[in-house]
Formats: C-alpha cells, structure tokens, sequence
C-alpha cells in the first residue's frame, strides 16, 4: 500500500506549508557518503531535486564525510530541527572552484495564485571556515529543470539577501519575506542566481579560511497570507467531467518522480477529487490505465505504466475504495494522444487515465 507523509490537506489553507518534506527529514535508504553530482542528491533527497549537474549535499545522523573534506569542517553543523539538512555552495567560480553554484528545486503542492500574498522563510547557517556572502535567494518557476549540465542559473529571484550573512556564533539565521504572486508558477529553487562579481563576498575570520562559500539550509516554509483569493477555475477540472460508462478519463494533475512510479505530493489534490467521486458514484468500477511515450524498451514502458497505475489503485484503496471496483494495467506506449514527435507530445502521452466500466 502507498502512503503520502506530507502535511494533510485538511489544514487551514493559510496554515498548510506549500512545500513538501520542508525539513529534509525523508530521505530514501540510498546514501554513497557524499555526494559528487545532481544524480546523487535526487537518489538521496525525497521530492527535492538538484536543478543543474551540480550536487548539493544531504545530511542526516549517519552521513559519512570522507576524510579530506571533513577536515575543513564538514559534517560538524547539527540541523536546525530535526535529523534532516542540505548543503550548497554558492560562492566561488571565479577562484575554480568545482560546483561553485548548487540548488535545490522543488514541486509546490499547488502552484502561485496571482494576486495572493505568500510568506516564506527559511533557516541557513555556514560552513565555519566559508566565506560568508549575500545574494542567497529564493526563485520561483513554471517548469523544472533537469540540466546535465554544471552551471548557474540566470533567475530572478522573488526574495534575495541583500545583507552578508553571517553570525560570529554560527548560529542559524532566518531568512523571511512577505510577496505578492504575478504568475502562476509551480516550483520553488534556493541558491544564488547572481554571478560572482555581483556577489559580496568576505573571508570567515579563522585559521586558513575557504575561498568559496558553503551554506546549509533547513526548514522552508511557504504559506498564504489572508486574505485568501479563490483557486482558478480549470476548464478541466475533474470534477467538471462527466462519467459515463465506457468513457476514458486523463488524470490532468497526476505527477511521478521521474521515470519511477512514486506518487509526488502534488498527485494528492487531484487524487483525493477523484477518491470524492467513486464515494458519490458507489457502484462505480474502473480501470486505472497507465500510459508513457515511446521512449525506451516496450517492456520497460509496460513495467512503468503498470507500475504507475498500481501506484494510484494503491492510493485510492488507502482511501477507502473497495478493491472489487478497480482494477489497473499498463499499456505502456500503444496508446498514445498525438504523435511523439516533440517533448511536448511525449509529455502529454505519459498520463494516467480512468475508463468507466460501470457506472
């Protein structure tokens, strides 16, 4: 059976924390000790991903920091709650060094309303022997990235430090700000968008200090303020549909980790209007039919369909739904919408659909 430990739907709206595993403390079993690129951190962090190439560092009670690097100090912060932090460096491409610029990048578990007035906050504390810097900011995007590449990102950010951070102590320091959205915009990413010759940037006062600037990160918070503004309307909104036996159903807002079949957050909404209409409808049966693109092996595609398929039937029997009215079945890339010419195309032939056996 699939479970879902993020916060519960059933919160207040302007109490519910938009950003999924806000602590960092689901973490998969997959631990190398460090971390060497993006790939690495995806396989570590749940729901979190590395946007670039580059590796941000997990941190949890049994992380192993190999000698070299624990040497200069890594490894030795305590999280600001929890067992469960990251770590980036955002400072130092113009001395060499490798990974001068890593983020984190995450799904909202619904996006930006315009006109809605949002918080977010924070928690950051450095590296002891790191240079202390400012420009650490907060973007906000319509599409992830997924960049093979080492590189930085040229973003806006809706929220940037103007100010060093710095503490003699090294304490944890809150990052907060207030802003209203002016675009419908799904994912969150933290790090430094500016160049190097934009940042300021000061040397720790200690013995050999680093020439590049490594800052840990934990507790991220995103909420609305109130007054609350209604969601948008969708055009194709499920429940706007209509369920006649024999019909076929796509799950617009059904979302997988990529190229795996774990249910990410944001599925629940979506997920949850569906759980609402087998319970209105209670002799309904379906099919849960799981389809890709043409990307891949046909074997491959009808063992990942199948597998997301079972993985919403999971979530639906969590719920409450009898098993003897859903059944489920991959068919891979045998039934696409439109032709997989383009990305777009492709992306819209990895869905999930619902056909109506009975209704």
């Amino acid at each position: 059976m699939v479970s879902f430990a993020v916060v519960s739907q059933n919160i207040a709206e302007d109490k519910l924390n938009l950003v999924p595993n806000a602590s960092f403390e689901l973490q998969y079993a997959y631990q190398i000790g460090w971390f060497y690129k993006g790939d690495d951190f995806n396989k570590a962090m749940k729901y979190w991903k590395s946007p670039t190439g580059a590796s941000p560092d997990v941190y949890n009670e049994d992380t192993k920091v190999p000698p070299s690097w624990a040497k200069y100090g890594f490894g030795e912060q305590s999280p600001h709650t929890g067992n469960g932090m990251v770590g980036l460096t955002l400072f130092g491409c113009l001395n060499g060094k490798p990974h001068c610029r890593e983020y984190i990048q995450i799904q909202l578990l619904e996006p930006l309303i315009v006109g809605q007035y949002y918080y977010i906050e924070f928690w950051t504390t450095h590296l002891e022997k790191s240079m202390h810097i400012n420009n650490l900011g907060v973007a906000f995007v319509a599409d992830p990235f997924f960049l093979k590449e080492d590189i930085p990102l040229k973003l806006d950010p809706m929220v940037i430090t103007k100010k060093v951070l710095s503490d003699p102590n090294g304490n944890w320091l809150k990052i907060s700000a207030k802003f209203k959205a002016t675009k419908v915009l799904d994912y969150l990413i933290i790090g430094n968008f500016s160049p190097d010759s934009l940042t300021t940037a000061q040397h720790a006062f200690v013995d050999k200090p680093l020439n590049y600037a490594y800052y840990y990160i934990d507790d991220v918070l995103l909420k609305k303020i109130p007054p609350l503004l209604p969601k948008p309307a969708q055009k194709n909104d499920l429940k706007r549909k209509v369920f006649d036996a024999g019909k076929s159903i796509v799950l617009e807002n059904i979302y997988f980790s990529f190229d795996e079949a774990e249910l990410l957050p944001r599925s629940i909404e979506e997920l949850n209007k569906l759980v609402a209409i087998l319970k209105k409808y209670s002799t309904m049966k379906i099919e849960i039919q799981g389809h890709t693109d043409n990307v891949g092996s046909q074997d491959y595609n009808l063992k990942l369909s199948d597998e997301r398929a079972l993985a919403v039937e999971d979530f639906l029997l969590s719920r409450g739904i009898s098993s003897n009215r859903l059944q489920h079945k991959g068919y891979g890339s045998s039934k696409p919408l439109v032709s997989n010419d383009t990305e777009e195309h492709r992306k819209k032939n990895r869905r999930v659909e619902i056909f109506i056996l009975q209704k």
